[in-house]
């Protein structure tokens, strides 16, 4: 069985744009991951995404809802990923956005240490702080 996979990495995903952008940064961060979603929903592939999907534990309301409509428009990729520095508040995975998107959206998983299955997908992760079982 043939499994497909598109690594997407360090998105920093907030509404704040860096500081020598002078795009929308807000559109054309939205037009990256809706490609990275499509192409990825075209080739049956998971999405593989290694921590700091934001750049804060708290993203404004809007735009954590703008994450989890895209995520419901893309019901069948799934979406494995790892806690990184920036998605934690302190260290602790209580109250951030990354824990409320894994239960806002079916097909958001965060990885742990234990096996984690999905589809024909069995993963291992280790986030940040974290150390290597």
């Amino acid at each position: 069985m043939e499994h497909k996979m598109v690594f997407m990495g360090d998105l920093h995903g907030e509404e704040k744009a860096p500081a020598n952008r002078i795009d929308n940064y807000v559109e054309t961060f939205f037009g990256k991951l809706e490609f990275i979603f499509d192409v990825a929903d075209k080739n049956d592939a998971c999405v593989l995404q290694p921590g700091d999907f934001f750049n804060r534990p708290d993203p404004s309301y809007d735009f954590f809802s703008r994450i989890v409509a895209l995520l419901k428009r893309h019901p069948e990729v799934l979406v494995f990923s790892i806690y990184g520095q920036h998605d934690l508040r302190h260290r602790n995975k209580v109250n951030t956005a990354m824990r409320a998107l894994s239960h806002a959206c079916d097909n958001f998983f965060i990885v742990d240490n234990h096996a984690t299955y999905r589809k024909q997908y069995q993963l291992y992760g280790v986030s940040y702080g974290e150390e290597i079982p």
